[in-house]
């Protein structure tokens, strides 16, 4: 049956209606007179006064129901009903896989912000939360957890409506999940560059849609022309740097290249000193990034008291992420709880400043607070990694990228610089 011989019948019932309408409240008032006068026959009246008022009750509902709520079309709803039913083939889900979403900011305001864009999109999107199984065994720490990923992927069924964002544990793992699980397809890694001596044989895995990361370099580059202007402005001309590096990413010893190369141009305005002064880049274990830097600033910071040659001018700690920032700034509070008993800590205490890699939440609001150490941020902007990700995921058609930024695997994302006194 086609849907106008609905419709025909559809009006055929609308004629109708008004004549059972009428016929149910003659043969109920028929009945109810002929009962006193036949009352022996009253079983009768009984039956023709019941269907008198089905007729009635009938023809009133169908009334109401037709020209108060809608016409009937059982087609069109056949079709609403296989349109709620039917599944988006386009996009429906993106896998974030971090090493932890507690022990780093990063991970999980990454992991917030996808959130927030995916519930404003107009189609569907899943966001789901993974971090390596095996990482709970004692002995095994996140960022050197190589094979935790490699493990948990191969759970994963990839299809071609799915994107899985990796923050990677190693800059070769660009190379290692081609050899494991050839399979695995659309592939999005963050924060972490490939390395110089991989980009071939990315560039050639078809499971890898993009590499999305901030350039450090011009981040760090950034963090010493601000840092060197700051300089200017308050007339420093000898200062300390302490430098947290990361057991990756290079971000302090790019750091300190760009800000003696920034001041080289500016015929050494400003005389630097690194301490301590044998180990003027201390690598530190990402993995356990703030307990590190908490160490190794107190001990810094120990020395440098007791040496009168550099107590005497301010200090500068580069940290190349916002746990190292946090560990420093403990360890700074630290000492300067002993200032009551040592009014030498709390002159060097007093004139030490942090500069921050990351600019997450809790680094935000200490600049924005105006925190009496933690002065200076640069690095990743996590809401323009995230629409990122969202971006790939809904230019994904039957696991081909269809967007403008399809042939460029590698992507980039400017940096931002915040500190207590300026933005840009």
């Amino acid at each position: 049956m086609k849907s106008g011989d609905i419709k025909v019948r559809t009006r055929f019932m609308v004629l109708i209606i008004p004549f059972l309408f009428v016929s149910g409240i003659l043969l109920i008032g028929a009945s109810e007179l002929a009962k006193d006068k036949w009352k022996d026959y009253a079983i009768i009246f009984n039956i023709i006064n019941s269907v008198g008022a089905s007729l009635f009750s009938g023809s009133l509902v169908t009334f109401i129901y037709n020209f108060f709520i809608k016409e009937i079309d059982l087609y069109e709803m056949r079709d609403s009903i296989k349109q709620l039913l039917s599944r988006d083939d386009k996009v429906h889900r993106i896998i974030f896989f971090a090493p932890t979403f507690l022990e780093n900011e990063f991970y999980h305001e990454m992991l917030h912000q996808l959130i927030i864009l995916a519930g404003n999109l107009a189609s569907r999107m899943e966001i789901i939360a993974k971090i390596p199984s095996n990482l709970k065994h004692t002995e095994v720490k996140y960022h050197d957890n190589k094979h935790g990923y490699i493990h948990d992927l191969s759970k994963i069924e990839s299809d071609n409506n799915t994107i899985i964002a990796i923050v990677p544990c190693r800059p070769e793992f660009h190379l290692t999940i081609p050899s494991d699980l050839p399979n695995l397809r659309n592939i999005v890694t963050l924060d972490m560059e490939v390395p110089s001596c991989f980009v071939d044989k990315f560039n050639e895995y078809s499971g890898f849609l993009a590499n999305i990361r901030t350039d450090n370099e011009e981040a760090c580059h950034e963090i010493a022309e601000n840092l060197l202007n700051y300089f200017d402005d308050v007339k420093f001309k000898k200062v300390n740097i302490i430098i947290c590096e990361g057991d990756f990413h290079n971000r302090g010893k790019l750091f300190k290249e760009a800000i003696e190369s920034e001041n080289e141009k500016r015929q050494m305005q400003v005389q630097i000193e690194y301490f301590p002064k044998d180990t003027p880049v201390m690598a530190l274990n990402f993995g356990s990034a703030l307990v590190q830097a908490r160490h190794y600033v107190e001990k810094s910071m120990n020395l440098l008291i007791k040496d009168n040659a550099h107590n005497i001018n301010p200090t500068f700690i580069f940290c190349s992420n916002d746990n190292m920032a946090v560990g420093a700034r403990n360890a700074l509070i630290k000492l300067e709880n002993k200032a009551s008993s040592n009014n030498q800590i709390y002159q060097v205490t007093n004139n030490t400043k942090i500069m921050s890699y990351d600019y997450s939440f809790t680094v935000r609001d200490f600049i924005r607070n105006s925190d009496k150490f933690i002065y200076f941020s640069s690095g990743q902007n996590i809401g323009a990694f995230a629409q990122k990700i969202i971006d790939i995921a809904t230019n994904l058609e039957n696991g081909k990228r269809c967007d403008p930024d399809k042939e460029r695997k590698q992507l980039t994302i400017k940096p931002i610089f915040k500190s207590q006194t300026r933005s840009t």
